[in-house]
């Protein structure tokens, strides 16, 4: 995965991990943007929106 402020992609990890621990991973990997964390919160954004996500940060998060 890779914002668009970063020159390097980063492994996030594998969908395992992801679908164990979501919240904790977007809380973690997008702790600078408090709109996206909420919107997974709040069940707009669930686990299997993970490309949504990262355009959604990547529109209103910098």
């Amino acid at each position: 995965m890779k914002k668009q402020t970063e020159d390097v992609a980063e492994k996030c990890a594998a969908f395992g991990y992801i679908g164990n621990s979501f919240k904790k991973f977007i809380n973690n990997y997008f702790k600078d943007c408090q709109k996206l964390i909420s919107k997974v919160e709040n069940k707009e954004f669930k686990k299997k929106n993970l490309e949504e996500i990262v355009e959604f940060y990547n529109s209103n998060c910098h």
